[in-house]
């Protein structure tokens, strides 16, 4: 403001229930002409005073607004009387000129914003801070995250991404956004996702289980095996199964009976990277019933496969699973067939929707591996903010969809585990023992 004299004189009185102005006393009037008043409402206020004599005066409050806080989200009050006196004559003399100026600081709401989606193993997130009233800029710069173990006291300064060294044996926290001081939203609950194995992932549990079937020309009754790799001991809850059952079998063509016998394409082997034993499976020229172990080739080759889930009639994959690796490793060992190459392929679900996906598929090669190898599979999210509920991994012992007798050699023996010596049509050899997942999240 311009004055039409030099500014004589200047009181203020400031009273506030903010125990931060404390040293301001309630009531007084603080002089301008004072060097130490002045100095005291300066350095109480963050403000500028003018000096005595000047003839442009401003009182600009800005600076003070930031310092103002509620009292625990109580609304506190804060009045400012000021009083000129220039050309002999004080502002107070005017009746209608406005000389008290209130402030006041009320709680400002906001919450914080959390998809559980963005709850991993080793770490969680705030997707966002939802500021409903109150400046959005001044509040954005002051709010402090947090976090604790859920049934503790005491809560750790956080930023808005929590990540563990280790996988935490606690997996319950609580997170929240804090305004100032004693200004918090409401803690929003944190459940870590628990970190797991594939049942048998080292591949030592199997099963062989022995079946009747009787043909209808000529009549007779038929012993043969499938292998079944299984979990805690529990058959009929298998995470794992083959597609043996596509194998084995036999079927009348051409005025032959040709012979499916046993032909399993997966099975176990003592040729093991850990422990003792590894699984093995084979492009096999026995699929659909059709084998003649004279030698001759009618039909029905197909890809040995390990996998996830179950069969009947066909591959039926996945299985219950509520964590979410972003990796996983294997040890192999391949045979190929001619020139070949291996497969794996990692789906994991939320429902019916796929959320990630991971393959595994090396160059085609005619060299046989002589000793184990290492292998990953990194997972692809293209839905990171769903949960699993369910993964299936599939090896297979081809990447080839379409298959002839070029693929295989004709009256291949075999020694199985257990069952001995048998002759089948066997093409490529995929062995994959200590398959573990990794949880970096």
């Amino acid at each position: 403001m311009k004055l039409s004299s030099a500014l004589q004189e200047l009181k203020l009185k400031f009273n506030s229930a903010d125990t931060k102005f404390a040293g301001l006393e309630q009531g007084k009037e603080y002089l301008l002409s004072s060097a130490e008043d002045k100095s005291a409402i300066e350095n109480a206020l963050g403000i500028s005073l003018p000096e005595v004599g000047a003839t442009e005066a401003v009182l600009d409050f800005t600076s003070l607004l930031p310092q103002l806080m509620t009292n625990k989200g109580a609304t506190v009050t804060s009045t400012i009387e000021v009083d000129v006196k220039a050309n002999n004559r004080w502002a107070s003399e005017d009746a209608t000129v406005n000389r008290v100026y209130t402030l006041k600081c009320n709680k400002p709401e906001f919450s914080i914003v959390t998809n559980p989606g963005n709850f991993w193993c080793k770490e969680f997130s705030v997707d966002s801070c939802d500021i409903k009233t109150g400046d959005i800029e001044t509040i954005s710069q002051k709010i402090q995250y947090q976090y604790r173990k859920k049934g503790d006291e005491q809560w750790i300064d956080c930023d808005r991404l929590v990540q563990f060294d280790d996988y935490p044996v606690d997996k319950q926290y609580q997170i929240r956004a804090v305004y100032r001081e004693g200004i918090e939203t409401e803690p929003v609950d944190v459940v870590l996702e628990t970190p797991q194995q594939l049942p048998n992932s080292d591949m030592e549990e199997w099963y062989i289980e022995e079946k009747k079937k009787s043909g209808t020309w000529p009549s007779k009754d038929k012993t043969y095996y499938t292998f079944h790799p299984y979990a805690e001991g529990n058959a009929s809850s298998s995470w794992w199964a083959t597609n043996n059952d596509k194998a084995q079998g036999g079927t009348y063509a051409l005025g032959i009976w040709y012979e499916g016998c046993f032909a399993s394409c997966v099975s176990y082997t003592e040729d093991a990277h850990g422990g003792t034993k590894a699984a093995l499976m084979y492009l096999s020229g026995c699929g659909d019933g059709y084998a003649n172990t004279a030698g001759t080739y009618v039909g029905g080759a197909m890809v040995g496969s390990l996998f996830i889930g179950t069969y009947d009639s066909g591959i039926i994959q996945g299985h219950d699973f509520d964590s979410r690796p972003t990796s996983m490793s294997f040890w192999y060992k391949y045979k190929p067939y001619n020139s070949d190459a291996f497969k794996v392929v990692v789906s994991l679900k939320n429902g019916d929707r796929e959320i990630a996906t991971g393959t595994y598929e090396p160059a085609a090669s005619s060299e046989e591996d002589g000793e184990y190898g290492h292998a990953t599979v990194d997972f692809n999210y293209t839905e990171p903010f769903e949960k699993a509920t369910s993964i299936c991994v599939q090896f297979l012992a081809s990447n080839k969809t379409s298959l002839s007798q070029s693929d295989f050699d004709l009256g291949t023996t075999i020694t199985y585990p257990v069952i001995g010596d048998w002759t089948v049509h066997m093409g490529s050899i995929l062995k994959i023992d200590d398959i573990f997942l990794a949880f970096d999240k």
